[in-house]
């Protein structure tokens, strides 16, 4: 007899965090409250700022659309500073298909800057890779987990979990650099 699992959910105002069936050993479906050990700001992180590159990501997500771009094949590791659009707001958005409050803030970003042409979103897949070479290579630990850059490649926020909630309108109020 085949049995339906149930996956326990909380429904946060505008975010859906559930736990998942079948993540990857080492990364957390979704981040609980922050911690002093889960920073919100570089300021707290010590992340030292990025540099942009010139270098553009490989793939766009639907065909085009550039505002929205998939920067590598899942599991593979590139650097971040390559993806980070010089001039532009940057939203580093670390992913994996199988994380459903991922999907979720995709969504949710799309419909609240899908008009803001000073904002790129490069999603970055680390669904395939091995959960520590993610950790060692990015610091990221949880799902969803996503990092503002601005135009100048300066680190500006590192959400995790649910404070990637807020990601569509720090993004907004980064743009008051340009």
């Amino acid at each position: 007899m085949i049995r339906h699992a149930v996956i326990p959910a909380i429904v946060i105002p505008g975010l859906l965090v559930g736990l998942l069936v079948g993540m990857v050993p080492g990364l957390g479906a979704c981040a609980s409250a922050p911690t002093a050990g889960d920073p919100a700001s570089p300021a707290t992180s010590g992340a030292a700022p990025a540099q942009p590159s010139a270098a553009q990501p490989t793939a766009a997500q639907s065909a085009g659309e550039d505002q929205f771009l998939l920067a590598n094949a899942s599991g593979e590791l590139i650097p971040v500073e390559q993806v980070l659009v010089p001039g532009k707001v940057t939203v580093v958005d670390f992913y994996a298909d199988w994380c459903a409050p991922c999907k979720v803030l995709d969504a949710k970003l799309k419909s609240e800057i899908h008009d803001e042409p000073r904002i790129a979103v490069r999603k970055i897949d680390v669904g395939e890779a091995e959960a520590d070479v993610v950790i060692a290579r990015y610091g990221v630990r949880k799902l969803p987990h996503v990092r503002i850059y601005g135009p100048d490649g300066r680190l500006l926020h590192d959400l995790i979990g649910t404070q990637a909630e807020q990601t569509g309108r720090l993004a907004r109020d980064a743009l008051t650099s340009l």
